[in-house]
């Protein structure tokens, strides 16, 4: 019997983080506004040839990247503090 009361409790455990992964929204930043595809395109124009894109930059949303914020193909734009896009849960993981 207490065999069988742990193993519920740690199926509803799983099923419970599951939803809640699935059914919680990414923190998505704003998408980028005028003034910041402009300090944008300033700086990538301001660096030499071959020299890359700017690193405080994200390249696909044209907006500066904060600590930890990546894009994510999954969702379409930056989502701050960004662990991975999950297959398996067909979302994003984040804080």
């Amino acid at each position: 019997p207490l065999l069988s009361l742990a193993s519920y409790a740690a199926q509803a455990l799983l099923v419970y983080n599951y939803v809640h992964a699935v059914s919680t929204p990414p923190a998505m930043l704003p998408g980028a506004d005028a003034e910041s595809a402009a300090a944008y395109w300033s700086a990538l124009e301001a660096l030499p040839p071959n020299a890359g894109f700017p690193t405080d930059f994200c390249e696909r949303s044209e907006r500066r990247k904060v600590a930890r914020a990546r894009y994510s193909p999954m969702c379409g734009g930056m989502v701050h503090v960004m662990d991975h896009d999950c297959v398996w849960i067909g979302a994003v993981v984040c804080e």
